[in-house]
């Protein structure tokens, strides 16, 4: 019999399906029980049409093909494991490894700051957790608080990979263009806007605050604006890259600098560049020699300043840049593999920088976690939203 006949049918009868727990312009992330194996599991699921009208059928299969083969390759422990896809006449699903301790971001809104110890040991399994993406020769393109959750033990986990992008002609969206036109116009879906493969509708995902959101009440706080922008189209570009949205050539370096941005927010509990409009906000960043100051209160010490400002700069001053001439045969204090596709993301740099002095690179996936999540059963979902919106 052919192997597809093997395989065990999976589809949405399968599961126990609980909440909600997260959400995103395209679908929602449920928490679920998977019957047959009896484990708690989280549902991504997506809907075909918006996929179609929006153009992400690239940036779709470039997910799922990262989370299979970071799934199936010994020595991947950042990133959660995929353990099936499937569909039915509407939608895509997504079954995932359930990280219940929540993410960054929801931390961050708790506690406003992180003692720079803290946010030392999280930003270390931050760059293991990008160096492996990267190894996988992919860029992930979409570096944020919300986009590190933390497993139960409360070790960092990195995902939402539907900006990633390894420039394989499969993943770019154009190359489905005439194919989606064609099968949207046979259902009478209208194709709104032009598909996101484009490099300038690209960058106009990605605003600081859509229109009237400046009217929105100013007791919201920045981050909750942050968190309700994540359930919209619209996102944040606080954490853009300049090079990004110069519409320059970019790669692993740009998320080195949403690194930076994370950092920084951590410590001083903001981004650096922030606008009262999507316009206003990339301006500072493009120029950030003028405007990335470091507030007197909380205080950081200087060797986080330096690591910060480090990466808050111009790619080719960016630790982990390497010129094309020194791209081989480069030092690393942990194991790697053999250089992905697009060369080396000179990881080695970030982490011989003095502010890690002393870490131990080879155990932190063993070490004990500053944070704790402390669940009290393998489908609590108190770390997460109660007032995410409905699909």
């Amino acid at each position: 019999r052919p192997l597809r006949a093997k395989r065990a049918k999976v589809d949405f009868e399968g599961f126990e399906v609980g909440r909600v727990i997260g959400q995103g312009a395209f679908g929602v992330v449920y928490i679920a029980n998977e019957v047959r194996r009896n484990r708690i599991v989280a549902i991504k699921q997506l809907r075909k049409t918006d996929l179609l009208r929006m153009g992400q059928e690239g940036h779709v299969c470039a997910e799922k093909d990262l989370l299979r083969t970071a799934t199936n390759m010994r020595g991947v422990r950042w990133i959660p494991s995929l353990h099936c896809a499937f569909q039915d006449r509407d939608h895509l699903f997504l079954v995932l490894e359930y990280m219940g301790g929540g993410d960054l971001l929801t931390l961050l809104m708790a506690r406003g700051c992180l003692p720079e110890d803290e946010m030392r040991f999280y930003a270390a399994e931050m760059i293991l957790a990008l160096h492996q993406v990267h190894k996988l020769g992919y860029i992930h393109r979409d570096v944020k608080p919300d986009n590190f959750l933390f497993t139960h033990q409360g070790h960092i986990r990195v995902a939402d990979f539907g900006l990633a992008t390894d420039l394989h002609w499969s993943h770019d969206s154009s190359y489905y263009e005439h194919q989606r036109r064609a099968v949207l116009k046979r259902h009478g879906v209208p194709l709104s806007r032009p598909a996101f493969g484009n490099r300038r509708r690209r960058l106009e995902l990605a605003p600081n605050a859509p229109p009237g959101w400046a009217e929105k009440p100013k007791l919201m706080s920045w981050r909750k604006q942050r968190r309700r922008m994540a359930y919209t189209i619209c996102g944040t570009n606080s954490y853009m890259a300049p090079e990004v949205i110069r519409g320059a050539g970019y790669g692993f370096g740009a998320d080195w600098w949403g690194l930076g941005i994370i950092v920084y927010e951590a410590l001083y509990g903001s981004v650096p560049f922030m606008g009262n409009s999507r316009e206003a906000a990339r301006q500072k960043i493009l120029d950030w020699k003028q405007n990335l100051k470091f507030p007197r209160s909380p205080r950081a010490s200087v060797l986080a300043m330096d690591f910060i400002k480090k990466l808050l700069c111009e790619p080719e001053d960016r630790l982990g840049y390497i010129s094309q001439s020194k791209r081989r045969g480069s030092f690393s204090a942990v194991p790697l593999l053999d250089d992905p596709p697009l060369g080396s993301d000179g990881v080695e740099q970030l982490m011989n920088h003095p502010w890690f002095f002393g870490m131990d690179w080879q155990t932190l996936h063993e070490q004990l976690p500053p944070y704790q999540p402390n669940l009290e059963a393998p489908d609590d979902t108190q770390h997460f939203d109660d007032d995410i919106p409905d699909e």
